[in-house]
């Protein structure tokens, strides 16, 4: 196995493990919202 290749990779896996992260905020972040915006309109009427 080559080292650049195993180095390449190893970089592919972090920033995928990287977007991952950022995708999973993205998704929590908006289930908030989503909670936030219902109890907000829950809470007027």
């Amino acid at each position: 196995m080559n080292k650049t290749f195993f180095i390449l990779f190893s970089e592919s896996l972090y920033i995928m493990s990287l977007f991952g992260n950022v995708a999973i905020l993205i998704q929590i972040s908006t289930y908030f919202k989503l909670i936030y915006f219902f109890f907000d309109s829950f809470s007027t009427q």
